[in-house]
């Protein structure tokens, strides 16, 4: 349409991405809206730019909006929550085990509302015997994937137990992160 050419790899097309789709709760309703981050260099390069036009227009051909945001564009807490889960959505773990064990982090963080989420991380670890760290990285990767929720605004390590929400159709997402697989 436009003669920019879709990214290729081995003579195939390449799966395009934003990098969040965000559903919000408004008092008007559901509102879902594509956010792309890119730093202001990368604005600087053409093909980037080409790019980001695909994307923009598949997004306005779904009827969402998509906003394109710089680092210059966030709150400083925002883009320290963002990188943070931008590194754990590749963990070393299976997506199974981590949807399998969210019923135990469901549990402690009901039972401990106001303990720091690094204390919640070390209870489970030590109650099941897990190396230390590997709940409270457990937990940063069910929020990267979705299944916890909370606000953004709020520094990851401020956060306690009840500012964390857990996504209401749980089966839904698992089939959604399972059909991408």
């Amino acid at each position: 349409q436009a003669n920019i050419r879709h990214p290729e790899a081995g003579g195939y097309h390449q799966i395009m991405s934003s990098d969040f789709v965000v559903d919000l709760s408004t008092p008007s309703g559901p509102k879902r809206f594509a956010v792309q981050v890119k730093t202001s260099p990368d604005l600087m390069d053409s093909r980037t730019v080409e790019k980001l036009e695909i994307e923009r227009r598949y997004w306005k051909r779904k009827g969402i909006p998509w906003y394109l945001i710089t680092e210059k564009q966030m709150p400083p807490i925002v883009m320290a929550n963002l990188d943070l889960f931008y590194s754990a959505r590749v963990q070393s773990e299976s997506l199974e085990i981590l949807f399998q064990s969210l019923p135990i982090y469901v549990e402690v963080l009901a039972n401990n509302p106001n303990a720091r989420l690094s204390d919640v991380g070390m209870m489970v670890d030590h109650s099941y015997s897990l190396e230390p760290g590997t709940s409270l990285a457990r937990l940063r990767a069910l929020a990267a994937l979705r299944a916890l929720t909370f606000d953004i605004s709020i520094p990851w390590i401020k956060l306690v137990s009840q500012d964390l929400q857990v996504v209401e159709d749980i089966a839904l997402l698992r089939a959604s992160y399972a059909a991408n697989q």
